[in-house]
């Protein structure tokens, strides 16, 4: 959430060598922790005793560094009506400390959930499947069937993809008895590893992997990296949306979303 606050102050003009400026960075995450604080009583006196000052220069340092964005800086106007609206008038005067610190706060709440419903609305359904979860059930099944059938294929994969990227408990177990095997130089013997699923609907499960029906056209690598780079993103983005969901910490789910957002970059070369 850090690097958000730096593209907000840069963006809205607060000079990066003023002292306010590291003081608004710390404000502005306090206020995200907690809405209710008290400016003065509370959180100039949290961050004084953090940067060895006073409760006094803190207060006149964060002043002075939005007086001179709003006044001296060259500043974005469409974001400052998206963060203040009409609480201000972004020509002639600037916004209170107090007024500053809690609406950007509030507006990176706000961009926040944003991006948490957007996750939301591809959750997975354990009782009724949808044609993305099947799609993403696909991809598992058949990274897994690979991964435990081509030592070359696993060779190279392991470093892009974990057992808990596999999410269901029989698939990320199952993923851990492929990387333990391979990793040891062990043959991988099917009716071994369904000794270790208990449970008839897991053992189900890890059977349907060996029946899936392969599309694979192993003789044209250009197509074969692409149908598996794809389905390693879309296993890789369904995991991180299942953590993401569960997770209740705003830091810790800002940076998953960055990290979601570099698979897109991601690819894998098999030659």
């Amino acid at each position: 959430m850090n690097k958000e606050i730096v593209k907000i102050l840069n963006t809205l003009g607060v000079p990066m060598h003023l002292k306010g400026y590291n003081y608004l960075i710390d404000a502005i995450e306090i206020c995200m922790e907690n809405p209710t604080i008290s400016i003065t009583k509370e959180l100039y006196v949290d961050i004084s005793v953090k940067y060895k000052d006073t409760p006094n220069s803190v207060e006149r340092a964060i002043r002075h560094a939005i007086e001179v964005a709003f006044t001296r800086g060259h500043i974005e106007y469409d974001l400052v009506d998206k963060i203040f609206g009409n609480s201000i008038d972004t020509q002639k005067n600037k916004p209170t400390n107090m007024q500053f610190c809690k609406s950007v706060a509030n507006y990176l709440h706000y961009n926040f959930e944003n991006d948490k419903e957007v996750i939301l609305n591809h959750k997975e359904n354990d009782v009724k499947p949808t044609k993305f979860n099947n799609k993403v059930i696909e991809c598992r099944e058949c990274i897994l069937y690979n991964l435990a059938t081509n030592m070359e294929f696993y060779k190279i994969l392991k470093k892009y993809i974990k057992a808990e990227d596999f999410v269901q408990e029989s698939y990320i177990k199952f993923a851990k008895l492929i990387f333990e095997c391979n990793e040891k130089g062990t043959p991988i013997n099917l009716f071994h590893f369904l000794e270790e699923f208990k449970n008839p609907e897991e053992r189900d499960e890890i059977l349907r992997i060996f029946h899936f029906p392969l599309n694979y056209n192993y003789k044209n690598l250009d197509y074969l990296e692409r149908v598996i780079n794809d389905q390693i993103k879309i296993i890789k983005k369904a995991y991180f949306d299942k953590v993401i969901l569960e997770n209740t910490n705003i830091d810790e789910v800002q940076k998953m979303l960055l990290e979601k957002k570099k698979i897109d970059k991601l690819y894998i070369t098999l030659s």
